[in-house]
């Protein structure tokens, strides 16, 4: 899966708009998003983005991540896979999350802010003329 399943980064590059509870709530996320994957039938390539703009806070404790198999990248999303693969799953977006694309890149902002920063996802799907599509998902 790490290397051929179906896409799916979580971006952690909205550190700077979280505070330090939400941090804490970012990391157990994490942390459960990974022990998930690792345990289900039908694992996912998963990548952490945004490494270099998320602080160490909003990482589990002890470098955990670094022991997991996934994807670690310093980039943003948008630096490392083209804009018109991106399909940013936000609760902001006008359309609904469908069948998923194998050819399709799926990106999870990493933002915890209990809807203090509406639409930020949404904008910056915008603005890099990617997808966006809502889904189930939450924070």
């Amino acid at each position: 899966a790490l290397e051929g399943g179906l896409r799916v980064v979580l971006d952690l590059s909205y550190g700077a708009h979280m505070s330090a509870r939400e941090h804490n709530s970012l990391q157990r996320q994490l942390s459960r998003c990974w022990g998930a994957n690792r345990r289900a039938a039908a694992p996912v390539s998963l990548h952490l983005a945004g490494l270099a703009q998320c602080p160490a806070a909003c990482l589990p404790p002890g470098g955990d991540h670094l022991r997991w198999k996934v994807h670690r990248l310093d980039e943003r999303v948008e630096e490392r896979f083209p804009p018109a693969s991106l399909t940013f799953l936000t609760p902001d977006a006008p359309d609904v999350l469908g069948a998923l694309d194998p050819a399709r890149v799926y990106v999870i902002g990493g933002l915890v802010d209990h809807n203090r920063h509406k639409g930020v996802t949404q904008a910056r799907a915008a603005a890099n003329a990617s997808t966006s599509a809502s889904s189930s998902l939450s924070n």
